[in-house]
């Protein structure tokens, strides 16, 4: 496999894998009493966010690489 797949592939299952975890938190919350803390459920809301943004950045870089990719196949072609 070319890096540039790895990168959109492993940058999409990241981004998927923070918002399931950031789901889950929001669902466990959604059970809790008002005014009761849920300890679980923040911390899974806040790895999710955590783990979401990296793979958005991994998915930044995959844009970048693939931009890259293209302006070289460009001036090779002139």
């Amino acid at each position: 496999m070319r890096r540039r797949t790895i990168l959109l592939i492993g940058g999409a299952v990241t981004v998927l894998l923070g918002a399931g975890l950031y789901g889950l938190g929001l669902l466990l919350d959604t059970g809790s009493d008002p005014g009761d803390a849920n300890i679980g459920a923040g911390i899974a809301m806040l790895f999710g966010e955590f783990v979401g943004a990296l793979g958005l950045a991994v998915l930044v870089a995959w844009v970048i690489a693939a931009l890259v990719a293209r302006m070289r196949q460009r001036n090779i072609d002139r």
